[in-house]
């Protein structure tokens, strides 16, 4: 029972050193942001695919008619949003110092 004791109070020595030794909080300890939620308008709910991703998450095996819903949804949006363009100038306000355009082709 005294090995006991003297371990504890052992232990609450050290605890308390240790929680000692930490340096204090310097200035504004509560701080906190916040972020703006903006509604996408173009997005499309698909089951199918939330039922998918929720699978390939947890490692489990997808079945076959779910890999193959998911499949021809994907064919259907890469064909509809298969031409396009993008910018690649520099604007103001880019990152980097002096900002770089990268040819994309």
């Amino acid at each position: 029972m005294a090995l006991l004791s003297t371990m504890m109070v052992a232990l609450a020595a050290g605890s308390a050193a240790f929680g000692s030794a930490l340096p204090p909080r310097i200035g504004n300890t509560k701080s906190a942001f916040s972020v703006q939620q903006v509604h996408n308008p173009n997005h499309v709910k698909h089951g199918p695919t939330a039922l998918y991703r929720a699978y390939r998450k947890y490692g489990a095996s997808i079945p076959e008619n779910l890999q193959a819903i998911v499949n021809s949804s994907i064919n259907v949006t890469a064909a509809a949003s298969s031409t396009g363009s993008a910018k690649t100038t520099p604007e103001a306000y880019d990152v980097g110092d002096p900002t770089r355009a990268f040819g994309l082709s």
